[in-house]
């Protein structure tokens, strides 16, 4: 097998357009349904975001029980669901009454249910885009779903609300699921949103449209190439910049959702759109422009110096050092050094050399948690992840950008082992490439680089865990048995 074909098996990535597709109807499609199922029965492999483990769960869960009732049969286990009963519910027009007759009565709001969940299944298993045709299919019959004119508002929220859940999942991480991830429903992602628009404009209903049009707004700027800003916008469906559209969005309260709209309404060139993601006031701007900060700094960067001198000095001072505020969700010192300071630093992580090996664990945000109500608390998932490192021979140290002695008796006095200190100056380690990161703020905006990074900061329903892959040690996310979830 050559690398090409390698890469081809492991990621799904240039597989020839020409590929086989598997549509509704006798033959793939029942073997296409056993898939689901096994899909949806499957725990959860959280590699990248395990904020989404538990909600993955449910949602397999949920969508598990509604495959087996389209399957006119209550299933208690796989081999018991009706694959027959399931594969009549997708052949053609026959859809939705297949799931009428399931249910007896059947409005739009189960049936977006009902195919939010199928289409969730199936995102899971197109890696290698055999299941598009079948993706695109059921998408067209999710956008028609009429709505009734008895309260017709409220229809439009909850059609929106399942339509969103196809979509917003785009900022969480790779490994999470959502149809602008799908190269080959362009077309029908288009029509989607366009009659999300319309359906908007006509219910005077936002509805969950914002849930649907940030994520889009990500996906275009994840397309930028910071040496072609005077370029189109790579997806932009046509009723974004409707009239209509625009003046609702325009006749609503101003605040940080339908800013973001109207910036990606109202541009034109994708230098437009970071023109005005840079001069807008925006006090939470995770989706837009800043979430770069915590993927690739270095790019962002890049693309803002693009931006002189149209764009000033000064305001990129003041943009980054909200960026900066925003990416790590509280003030501090760091975020006040602004556009020029920062990239200073990035250049140093870029320029490292010197490897230090072992794990280094940041304090505030990481293994410190200042929960409300509660005080300090230790992570336990940064511990359990302490504890391995230990057992496989692995150096741990503690770092702070704050005050070394003081962070050692907060530790303390919440009682972690002195077999950890000292605390030591995340400033010792400016320019130098740590092995192993556990830190709430990407390395690279303090100067640092990382082999293995990961922010730590969410807890409660996972632990980390430290792996080995051939040479290398890396830290991997593991949701935690129900039992152990708090």
């Amino acid at each position: 097998m050559t690398k090409e074909e390698l890469k081809q098996e492991l990621t799904g990535e240039g597989v020839n357009e020409s590929v086989e597709r598997t549509e509704v109807g006798d033959g793939g499609a029942l073997e296409l349904l056993q898939e689901i199922n096994v899909q949806l029965q499957e725990s959860a492999q959280i590699d990248v975001d395990p904020e989404l483990a538990l909600r993955d769960q449910k949602e397999r869960e949920h969508a598990a029980v509604i495959m087996q009732n389209i399957g006119k049969k209550t299933a208690r286990t796989t081999q018991d669901v009706d694959y027959q009963g399931l594969l009549d519910s997708l052949k053609g027009d026959t859809y939705m009454k297949e799931a009428r007759d399931c249910y007896g009565y059947l409005d739009e709001r189960q049936e977006a249910n009902v195919l939010e969940s199928v289409l969730a299944a199936l995102m899971r298993l197109n890696k290698r885009g055999n299941y598009t045709g079948v993706m695109e299919k059921l998408l067209d019959i999710f956008i028609n779903i009429p709505l009734r004119d008895w309260g017709k508002r409220a229809r439009y929220r909850s059609w929106s609300h399942s339509l969103c859940h196809l979509y917003e999942n785009y900022e969480r991480g790779a490994d999470a699921r959502s149809l602008l991830k799908e190269k080959g429903l362009r077309g029908a992602n288009i029509r989607a949103i366009n009659e999300a628009g319309r359906r908007m404009v006509e219910t005077e209903e936002l509805g969950c449209m914002p849930r649907i049009v940030i994520p889009l707004l990500r996906y275009n700027l994840d397309q930028v190439d910071p040496g072609k800003l005077d370029v189109p916008i790579a997806l932009k469906p046509e009723g974004l910049e409707d009239a209509d559209y625009v003046k609702y969005l325009e006749s609503l309260e101003e605040d940080n959702e339908t800013k973001k709209m109207l910036v990606l309404s109202r541009a034109k060139t994708v230098r437009e759109l970071l023109v005005g993601m840079v001069r807008q006031d925006v006090k939470d701007d995770r989706q837009g422009l800043c979430y770069s900060i915590s993927t690739n700094m270095a790019r962002l960067l890049r693309i803002l110096e693009g931006l002189r001198p149209e764009i000033t000095i000064e305001e990129l001072n003041n943009y980054m050092s909200r960026a900066v505020y925003n990416q790590m969700g509280r003030d501090t010192g760091i975020a006040k050094i602004g556009y020029e300071a920062l990239k200073a630093n990035v250049e140093t992580a870029e320029q490292a050399t010197e490897v230090c090996p072992g794990l280094y664990v940041d304090v505030d945000g990481t293994l410190l948690l200042h929960e409300e109500g509660k005080g300090l608390q230790l992570n336990e998932a940064v511990l359990n992840a302490m504890k391995e490192a230990g057992e496989m021979g692995v150096s741990v140290t503690i770092v702070t950008g704050g005050d070394p002695e003081l962070k050692a008796k907060q530790l303390l006095g919440v009682g972690l082992s002195e077999t950890y200190l000292p605390v030591k100056s995340k400033y010792d380690y400016r320019g130098k490439a740590l092995e192993l990161l556990l830190d709430d703020t990407a390395p690279e905006i303090q100067g640092l680089k990382a082999g293995s990074y990961h922010n730590a900061c969410v807890y409660g329903f996972y632990t980390l865990r430290l792996v080995k892959e051939g040479e290398k040690i890396i830290v991997k996310p593991e949701l935690k048995k129900k039992q152990e979830v708090r």
